[in-house]
């Protein structure tokens, strides 16, 4: 059988001037038909602004509050794949509105063991890690203990998760998240980096550029990296290099 298009899922999850910021629904309402707005009468909604970090999440749910409908993050957006995927059920998986949107436990509320395995990533294994291509968390997982896909890589040509806008396989993403407690548990090393080519956080990685003074991606790899590079690191040295010396996009070299 053939496959079709049917639609595509407009949430996301990205970074702005250094800032997280998602949105997400359970399908395309939630933005066409503007329920986040406030002036949808079966959509009851909660707010949360915590002034000490600076962030913000507004969450969406059903008239009688037992679905989620859609949220939206703005600075911390470490839940978006948790929330997302409670999105699409047709329950709040045993929370409350109210623990969700504050992110701590309601009185009398039954917290039990983290239904993703202590990896981080509030998923549980059928749960769908990236949703371009359907794929699930123990998709994932099957690939690193069965098949030996023991970097982000190997997970994308095995699975395909990663290949279509890439975001569950970014740094901050989920995917990594997943590697690196699955080769843990397997008692393999887990690398720090943000990959092979660069043994170094994001964090460490602007801050050595910023003192050696580094103007391309070539000389990057060459003082502090080894390879040539991939499609996690290429991304982020590129996004490095324009926010410290905002060097024209054309100039020789970067085309």
């Amino acid at each position: 059988e053939a496959a079709s298009y049917e639609k595509s899922d407009l949430s996301t999850k990205l970074k702005l001037m250094g800032v997280d910021v998602a949105s997400f629904g359970r399908d395309e309402g939630f933005w066409f038909k503007r329920q986040f707005d406030g002036k949808d009468a079966g959509i009851r909604s909660l707010e949360c602004f915590n002034d000490l970090d600076g962030s913000y999440r507004k969450l969406c749910f059903s008239a009688d509050g037992q679905r989620l409908m859609g949220g939206v993050l703005v600075g911390d957006a470490k839940d978006y794949s948790k929330l997302l995927q409670l999105s699409k059920k047709e329950d709040l998986g045993g929370k409350t509105p109210e623990s969700l949107a504050f992110g701590r436990p309601a009185p009398g509320e039954a917290t039990g063991a983290p239904v993703d395995g202590g990896d981080g990533t509030g998923l549980a294994d059928d749960d769908v890690i990236c949703s371009c291509l359907n794929v699930s968390k123990g998709a994932i997982k099957k690939a690193i203990i069965e098949y030996d896909a023991t970097t982000i890589p190997l997970i994308k040509k095995c699975t395909k998760a990663g290949t279509g806008c890439g975001g569950c396989c970014t740094p901050v993403g989920e995917v990594p998240k997943v590697l690196a407690a699955t080769l843990k548990q397997l008692g393999k090393t887990v690398s720090e980096g943000i990959c092979p080519h660069f043994p170094y956080s994001r964090r460490e990685l602007f801050d050595i550029i910023k003192v050696k003074g580094i103007k391309s991606m070539e000389e990057a790899l060459t003082s502090v990296g080894q390879g040539e590079g991939c499609e996690l690191c290429k991304p982020i040295v590129a996004s490095i290099l324009a926010g410290l010396w905002n060097d024209h996009i054309l100039r020789g070299g970067r085309d």
